[in-house]
């Protein structure tokens, strides 16, 4: 196993673009799979939150959230950074420098006007998460 120096975990953040944002409430985990956005300070997600959906209920109270990032290497090498720190609503007046971190780092377009409308139970927010603590390392049988 290799510990992270801040630069690889730099490195690896910028060259992936999808992770598991999990949480915890009164011992009950739910975690889902999220595309990001990442500069340097803080992760950015573009969230929808249904009426129906579980994901709601966790983000609604500021949770303490846990961010996995992680890829598999052809060498049988995998790389792992995990991030945690509150999940907030990125506030209005952030918006389009949040949305920005976020399409510079996704592997899809973003169009921000198709992304903010409906589609009639749901409701599209950007969060984002200041990780008050940040590790990685690498592992497996082959060499990084």
């Amino acid at each position: 196993m290799e510990r992270f120096s801040e630069e690889t975990i730099e490195e690896v953040l910028r060259r992936e673009d999808d992770g598991v944002l999990t949480f915890a409430d009164d011992n009950e985990p739910y975690g889902v799979p999220v595309s990001y956005g990442y500069d340097g300070d803080r992760f950015v997600f573009q969230l929808s939150k249904s009426k129906r959906g579980r994901k709601a209920d966790f983000i609604d109270e500021e949770p303490l959230a846990c961010f996995i990032v992680y890829a598999k290497h052809p060498n049988r090498v995998v790389e792992s950074v995990i991030a945690t720190g509150k999940l907030r609503s990125v506030p209005e007046s952030d918006q389009r420098e949040a949305f920005a971190v976020l399409r510079e780092n996704t592997d899809f377009p973003l169009d921000r006007e198709l992304w903010s409308g409906s589609d009639g139970g749901s409701e599209n927010r950007l969060y984002e998460l200041v990780p008050e603590t940040l590790s990685g390392r690498a592992y497996g049988t082959g060499k990084p």
